[in-house]
């Protein structure tokens, strides 16, 4: 079936319904663009409107219905397009929203459908631009307003502040600073890229890469070279607990185990070991897991898709 771009143009007819800057794609899809202004007054602002299908699934036969690929952005108005805003807008401000498998065309029975249903094709307009609008409205769109804030503000910063407990912790145990990139799924460690999607552009061989810290300071520890940070937070913990143990008199079940254990030697340098491995590698690894964590839902928070 013959087809471009100017007969889908002619029959959304969208400049009836205060359209503008119609054009045609002219390069491996078939749609059209076009803008409209939220407020006539605002020149400087203005939506722009995508809706196209790719043509090697409109020359598809074996799909019946088409999807149509339906985009809006709002900015600023560049030439020849819109300078996008960024994803965390003006929430009195239309949305950049995108419309995928929601809408599709028939092209043997010339129709236009919403998931099964038919729909014509300017109330497929209507629709696209209210919903794009929808957070400009006071009363209606109040509660999408609520639902944005609360994914990508509030529940974004409460896994970015999680996430920040977890890394002053390590610094403070391990003296390590570990970040997480969730786009680019990048991990840092002191400074050095560890592990990236990015590495084969970076020079970084993955083969090479492994999860350890850089070389510090390193000191004896009962025959043992251990890092100098983690033996100066080891001491600093224990002589808080004796502190709050002897000079508070607080005496419990932990502190009678813990004065049967310095009775004995052996068991004394076993107690010393074990809890300094325990600080020294479970911990560092269970807080960098943690970052990581927080940091990954964090970013899903703000990429969410939220459905209008």
């Amino acid at each position: 079936m013959e087809y471009d771009s100017n007969i889908f143009i002619r029959k959304f007819n969208v400049e009836a319904q205060g359209f503008y800057d119609i054009t045609p794609y002219i390069d491996g899809s078939i749609g059209f663009s076009f803008k409209k202004r939220l407020n006539e007054n605002d020149i400087n602002k203005v939506s722009l409107f995508c809706i196209y299908i790719f043509k090697n699934v409109f020359e598809d036969d074996s799909i019946t219905k088409k999807p149509l690929n339906i985009y809006a952005y709002y900015g600023e108005e560049k030439e020849g397009g819109v300078s996008l805003q960024p994803t965390l807008s003006n929430l009195s401000e239309p949305l950049n929203a995108t419309f995928l498998d929601e809408y599709f065309y028939n092209p043997k029975e010339d129709k236009f459908y919403k998931e099964s249903e038919e729909i014509s094709e300017k109330v497929l307009i209507r629709e696209i631009y209210e919903k794009h609008i929808k957070n400009t409205k006071p009363i209606i769109g109040f509660f999408l307003r609520v639902k944005i804030r609360f994914w990508r503000d509030f529940l974004r910063l409460f896994f970015v502040f999680l996430s920040k407990i977890f890394y002053y912790l390590l610094f403070i145990i391990s003296g390590d600073k570990y970040t997480y990139e969730y786009l680019f799924e990048e991990e840092t460690l002191n400074g050095e890229i560890i592990k990236s999607k990015l590495s084969r552009f970076r020079n970084i061989n993955d083969k090479d890469i492994k999860e350890t810290k850089k070389e510090g300071k390193k000191i004896d520890f009962f025959g043992l070279r251990v890092s100098q940070w983690s033996i100066v937070f080891y001491s600093f913990l224990h002589l808080s607990l004796y502190s709050v143990v002897v000079y508070k008199k607080y005496y419990s079940i932990f502190y009678l185990i813990l004065w049967k254990i310095l009775q004995n030697n052996f068991l004394t340098v076993v107690y010393a070991i074990f809890t300094f491995w325990v600080i020294e590698i479970p911990i560092p690894y269970i807080l960098r897991r943690l970052i990581k964590y927080n940091s990954g839902l964090s970013a899903k928070c703000h990429y969410k898709e939220i459905k209008l």
